[in-house]
């Protein structure tokens, strides 16, 4: 597989899951407006499988910010579930 640049993504996120660093070449503009920086990081857990309530612990806030927070990144990125959010990002290594 070719590995897409960031100039080729409209964007790309940068994480650490334990310990490793995952980027994420999310491909297609985002329908209304950017990602928040919080909406980045939400979109980041969920791609490697985080829950709701997992995300939440993670970043100290309640569960129901995280569902807010999940609702917008779907609006802004076209997709309605998680997995249709996972086949949207590459995974690169």
């Amino acid at each position: 597989m070719k590995r897409p640049t960031t100039e080729a993504a409209p964007f790309a996120l940068r994480l650490r899951v334990g310990g490793e660093e995952l980027v994420l070449y999310a491909f297609g503009a985002p329908a209304s407006g950017p990602l928040t920086e919080a909406e980045l990081a939400v979109a980041a857990a969920l791609v490697v499988g985080a829950t709701a309530q997992e995300i939440a612990d993670a970043r100290s806030t309640s569960r129901h910010t995280v569902v807010k927070q999940i609702a917008s990144v779907y609006r802004k990125l076209d997709v309605r579930t998680q997995a249709a959010l996972v086949k949207l990002c590459r995974f690169v290594a």
